[in-house]
This record gives C-alpha cells, structure tokens and sequence, in this order.
C-alpha cells in the first residue's frame, strides 16, 4: 500500500509501505526522504461493556416461579452456581453476581419448604390452615374451669400449645356442645370433657362404654374435626372382661384398678380425612352422670401424645 511522502524540496512522492524506515534519496534533489513509520495513534479510553449474567436472572426467575416445586428449586440453584462460575471466569463482560446468590438462597430455601411440605404436612401445610380455622377462637387461660350442671370439672392445658376452643353458636340439636375442647394445632390433636345422663340400669363397665361412645358420636369434637358420614364409632366389646379380671385379682385395691383400666377405650376411626385413634375414659359419678374424656390425634402421631393425653386425663378433677 502506497505511502505519501514530502521531500525538503517540495516534491511530493508516492512509496511502497515496505520501504518505510529505509534510506531513499529524493529523485529531484538526491535527499533522504523521511520515510519513518507514522506513530501509532492511542486507543480510544473507553469503558468496557457488562452485561447481566442470563444464567443469573434464570437462577432466580425458576426459583420464584417454580417455588414449591423440587425440580424448579434445583434447577435455580444449579443455575445461579454456573452463573457465579462465568462471572468468575469473565468479570469483564458478566455481572449479576447478587443476583445469583439470590437465586441460589431462595430456590435452597424453597427446595427444604417443599420437601417438609410432601413429607411432613402436619408439620408446615396442615398446621399453617388449621392455625387459620381455629387460630381465632383459641384462648389461652391459666386454669380452666366448668360448671357441668352442678360439679366443677377443672383440668389443665398439657403445654402452652393447647388452646381452649370456643365454639360458634349453633341451632343444631343433633350436635351435644361439650364442655370443654382443647386443640393443638401444630399437631392436630384434640382433647375434650364431655358428659352423659345415665339411667338407673346403666351400672356396669359395658352400658358405660355404650353411653360413652354415643356421647361422642354426636359431640362438638366430632363436629369440629370431621364428620363421620353416619358411621358408628368401632368398639361394641370392652378391651377386656371385666368380671374375669375381678376373679384373678387378690384383693380390693386391685379390683379397683381392673375397673379403671377397663373404663378406658381405644379405637381407630376415619374422620375429617384422616386416620385417627381415639383415646376415651369414662368416669361415671354418682350413678346419674358419667365424665366422658377424649383424646384424639392422628393415628401416626398418637404414640408420641399417649403420655401428655393420660397425663392431662389423670389431672382432671370432678367435684
């Protein structure tokens, strides 16, 4: 590529670019030509150019759409970690490393919700809803006492986790109100005192029982946690024979305890959607009236509130 030169003479010549810095005299004057390389000039100063990782905004766009879902969680986190290793690698043209770290945080955080929520609804799902049903008619006195047509019935709250439910008024004579209703709604259980009327020939362990369990049927506790779609509550035989225990026992103290351990029953039933197993202690006073007490939790979580239910049972006191 031709190169335009001046002499010191004032000509004005065209030389091949391979010639430049080579000594090459004028053809006019027989002067050296200034054949030096022209200076390169200096780069422009101009900023570099960022942009926003794309792996970065997908990080956290699959972490907030697809919450609750484990495949849109893992891959968040999956993305905004590629995102942070191409930002490392090319600082120079990605940015979004904020971004990415948030992505990564909220779709980790949404995996371990999920996860909690497939495997243990009671713990997160359930309970969330049944704070929501229940949550504004619990209270949560001190004490607690009834006035159940003339006796004082008192009993305690196992743990600050149980509140006492009030129930709306209703115009429904199938439904016996109880007298009392604790809930726990991280857990779902229940436990209510409730009473029956009993006849002058209901005087053994078996019409008990029978009283008892029609008591539930038709209780506010049933209500509240679920219908029974007209089935009858299982258990038309007492655990044990009554009668037999009293003959193999030695003395009246442990008579005694045959009869208690037979005015409790435990049984399973299907209510409000859910596998239950209740636990009902019957204790009859006087002859005229009989305390029906009531446990009753998921089927799968009853070992685990056994002792709080009998030990909350044991310090209720009728007087």
């Amino acid at each position: 590529m031709p190169v335009a030169v001046t002499c010191q003479c004032g000509s004005k010549l065209e030389i091949d670019e391979k010639f430049l810095g080579k000594e090459i005299p004028c053809p006019d004057c027989q002067r050296a030509l200034p054949t030096t390389a022209p200076p390169t000039p200096p780069p422009l100063d101009l900023p570099e150019y960022h942009r926003t990782s794309g792996l970065a905004i997908l990080s956290l766009g699959l972490a907030i759409v697809g919450a609750f879902t484990i495949l849109g969680s893992l891959l968040a986190v999956a993305a905004g970690i590629l995102a942070l290793k191409q930002i490392k690698q090319m600082p120079h043209k990605y940015e979004g490393v904020g971004i990415a770290r948030a992505g990564i945080i909220v779709g980790g955080v949404m995996t371990v919700i999920t996860l909690l929520a497939l495997f243990s609804p009671s713990i997160l799902v359930d309970s969330y809803f049944r704070e929501i049903v229940y949550g504004p008619r619990l209270h949560y006195p001190a004490a607690i006492a009834i006035n159940d047509r003339g006796d004082l019935v008192s009993l305690k709250r196992p743990s600050s986790d149980w509140g006492v439910y009030t129930p709306p008024t209703r115009t429904n004579t199938n439904i016996d109100p109880d007298d009392v209703i604790l809930v726990n709604t991280r857990e779902d259980a229940f436990i209510a005192c409730q009473s029956a009327k009993l006849e002058w020939n209901d005087d053994n362990a078996e019409a008990h029982r029978k009283k008892a369990l029609e008591r539930l049927q038709k209780s506010e506790l049933v209500n509240l946690i679920g219908h029974l779609r007209g089935q009858p509550l299982p258990g038309d035989r007492l655990p044990f024979d009554v009668e037999k225990d009293k003959k193999d026992v030695k003395d009246a103290k442990d008579a005694k305890k045959v009869e208690e351990k037979n005015q409790e029953i435990i049984f399973d039933a299907y209510v409000g959607g859910q596998e239950r197993r209740f636990l009902v202690r019957f204790l009859p006073k006087d002859r005229t009236k009989l305390t029906v007490l009531v446990a009753v939790s998921r089927k799968s979580n009853f070992s685990r509130l056994e002792k709080e239910f009998r030990e909350t049972f044991d310090n209720v006191k009728v007087k």
